[in-house]
């Protein structure tokens, strides 16, 4: 009797170890996770959602294209199909974009999307634009490993966004 409830126990733990989530601890490194918290703590706009970009393929100035992870506000712009929810922090979602979401287990979003309101910055002098691209890169930061260490760069626009030089304008 006593092996049959052995068995049974054991059985039990592992179908309950089967079924349990990749945490993400165990996914990214424990450093890049507290980096994107602090981003989402240190947020003056306090957004509703984030979105981690890899800056892979994207338009980049300069000669060397920067490595990494961008992470902002989530605005509706990015195709939902795109996105997959990462995790919660402070009543704030993070999601993360791929392309190939359908090499993911949890490729589906679990509830509606909350995306970030239009926004305005400032595109040149005093020009404003509510572009969602523009507002996400004036607001992302990119974090990267150099030498098995995590930096984060938060003035990230000169690096994607075309620098526009102020021409005299005569009348």
């Amino acid at each position: 009797m006593n092996k049959n409830k052995i068995a049974i126990v054991i059985y039990f733990i592992l179908m309950a170890s089967c079924t349990c989530k990749m945490s993400l601890e165990s996914v990214f490194k424990q450093d890049f996770i507290r980096a994107i918290k602090k981003y989402i703590r240190e947020d003056a706009s306090s957004h509703v959602s984030y979105l981690i970009l890899p800056v892979d393929g994207l338009p980049y100035n300069g000669t060397k294209q920067p490595k990494g992870l961008l992470v902002g506000p989530l605005y509706s712009n990015i195709k939902s199909a795109y996105i997959i929810r990462l995790m919660s922090y402070y009543g704030k979602t993070v999601y993360i974009y791929s392309r190939n979401r359908e090499f993911y287990k949890s490729s589906s979003v679990e509830s509606p999307i909350s995306y970030c309101s239009p926004d305005s910055c400032i595109a040149y002098d005093n020009v404003y634009t509510i572009d969602p691209g523009l507002n996400y890169m004036k607001r992302a930061a990119l974090l990267y490993y150099e030498n098995d260490k995590l930096y984060i760069k938060n003035d990230i626009s000169p690096l994607f966004l075309p620098i526009l030089k102020s021409q005299d304008v005569s009348e």
